[in-house]
């Protein structure tokens, strides 16, 4: 072989190994790029998820008729904010009463009366508090007035389901939904089926004062 093919094919070799090597520079400088890209986008997610709010439901016993005895006939829905603050909120509370009037039946009745908005604080700390002086009470009455008229005086459970919409827009401006049955969170599809139960068994009426809600209309508009 002589020497002009040698150097042909040294510099044939040469360009090939710079060639190989620009490419493997090239996928490092890549793989670094976007190894960069997704640790930066989880500092973004880490720094959002520490500047949220911590939304926390306090239910708790009042005596709405401020006497001396423990006749606690009230119960109160405090709405806290204990994480950061927000831009804007929207609470939304709906009461349903989970009863069954006979074996294997659970009816949801959308009842109002329970709650209602008594004041509003701020976008951190006591947001809102809820109550209506003596509801426990007429929630009572309720559950007897059902007991002494149903059939055989047979009551197949009876509670009273809270849940709480809350709709917010946090510092960076994003909107969240969050969904709360009792003191839990819970899912938006949860929450959606109870109203879809609720507005199946219903005829006419899409909710009940419960002062006013008796056996008697509970029978009158359920299918």
């Amino acid at each position: 072989m002589s020497n002009k093919d040698k150097k042909i094919r040294w510099s044939i070799k040469t360009s090939d190994i710079l060639a190989l090597t620009a490419i493997i520079v090239s996928l490092f400088s890549l793989n670094n790029s976007i190894r960069q890209t997704k640790l930066q986008e989880e500092l973004q997610y880490l720094n959002k998820k520490e500047n949220q709010p911590i939304f926390y439901l306090n239910y708790y016993l009042d005596n709405s008729k401020n006497n001396s005895k423990d006749d606690y006939d009230t119960d109160v829905l405090k709405n806290l904010n204990v994480g950061r603050e927000v831009l804007s909120i929207n609470v939304k509370c709906r009461t349903f009463i989970e009863m069954g009037l006979k074996p294997n039946q659970i009816l949801y009745i959308p009842v109002t009366g329970y709650y209602e908005k008594k004041s509003v604080g701020g976008l951190i700390g006591e947001i809102e508090t809820y109550f209506v002086p003596g509801n426990i009470q007429s929630l009572l009455n309720l559950r007897e007035d059902i007991r002494y008229n149903n059939e055989y005086g047979l009551l197949y459970g009876f509670d009273i389901e809270k849940f709480v919409l809350i709709t917010y827009t946090d510092i960076y401006g994003e909107y969240h939904e969050l969904y709360f049955r009792n003191e839990d969170q819970c899912s938006k599809e949860f929450y959606d089926t109870v109203v879809q139960k609720s507005n199946q068994i219903l005829k006419r009426r899409k909710s009940f004062n419960l002062d006013d809600l008796t056996l008697k209309i509970i029978k009158e508009n359920i299918e």
